[in-house]
């Protein structure tokens, strides 16, 4: 069993949940080796303890274990498959993936590595950059039990649930992204509501009451609009052009398995309009769209 004084564990792509993420694993006595492009990343990684190398072969030379949290399956397979990348290093045997990139992405990833001696771990998070630093996450991976279980005492310190979504690679990729389609949806469906509510003279604040102690209770009724919505912080902590991403991975795998996704592509259509006039704002600025149509704002 892995434990925070027998190994280095590697660290890649520390940026707005990466570096809470692997803070977590510095503060729980783990020793990592980390590699970002950011000078300011990397002192704060030095001060806290941390090895700190020029790219990702030399991370995979010193950990048999490197975790990646990158934003995009180009971003993965630059580090993974590059010149200076993971697969070229010695002692790496184990490559977790943290990212969002879809299961069909996962899937090729695990097939390149096969002849390599090293494997690939799907393991997407959800709970947002709070849930990060709080190490509340939920991690579902794709995994045999055995490497689950060796993986256990590592992961745990960044997630306070492990989702074991089965064996094959892309599994915990699949479902991520099905977590996120059913997340996305509820928010502009809410905010569709909440237009048309304040339209017809209801108090917000009464309306998520409502809604939390009756059936329309969900993740944007429950947390998105009273914190980020109500107070008009509009900070919840994911892009707009990031719910369009992981929409399309949805989409795909939804596609190559011949599965119709009609509410999915509706809710895609929606967000590509977020995305074009506020593809860098937070998810949640979707609610601007609606108070623009209806000529309302939805405040406490």
């Amino acid at each position: 069993m892995m434990t925070a004084a027998a190994e280095a564990i590697g660290f890649i792509g520390l940026g707005r949940m990466g570096s809470p993420m692997a803070m977590r694993l510095a503060q729980s006595g783990f020793q990592l080796v980390v590699c970002d492009l950011d000078p300011l990343v990397q002192e704060r990684f030095r001060a806290s303890g941390a090895r700190v190398v020029d790219h990702p072969a030399a991370v995979a030379d010193a950990a048999r274990t490197t975790l990646l949290c990158l934003p995009d399956p180009g971003a993965v397979r630059s580090v993974v498959f590059d010149q200076d990348g993971l697969v070229h290093g010695k002692l790496s045997q184990t490559i977790v993936d943290l990212s969002t990139i879809g299961p069909g992405e996962a899937r090729e990833i695990a097939r390149g590595l096969q002849n390599s001696g090293k494997s690939y771990v799907d393991a997407p998070v959800t709970g947002g950059v709070e849930g990060a630093g709080q190490g509340n996450l939920t991690m579902m991976l794709g995994a045999t039990e055995p490497v689950f279980q060796a993986l256990r005492p590592v992961l745990s310190c960044m997630a306070a649930r492990l989702i074991l979504a089965g064996a094959e690679p892309g599994s915990g990729q699949l479902m991520k992204v099905l977590n996120n389609l059913l997340s996305f949806v509820a928010l502009a469906a809410t905010s569709e509501a909440m237009a048309l509510g304040v339209k017809g003279g209801l108090s917000p604040a009464a309306m998520l009451d409502a809604f939390n102690h009756g059936s329309g209770r969900n993740s944007a009724t429950e947390e998105k609009f009273p914190r980020a919505v109500l107070t008009r912080s509009f900070d919840f902590g994911f892009p707009v052009d990031g719910v369009v991403k992981d929409l399309e991975l949805c989409l795909s795998e939804g596609a190559a398995r011949h599965i119709p996704m009609p509410i999915g592509q509706s809710a895609l259509q929606l967000w590509r309009i977020a995305a074009a006039e506020r593809g860098n704002e937070d998810m949640t600025s979707i609610m601007k769209l609606f108070e623009r149509w209806s000529g309302v704002e939805v405040c406490a």
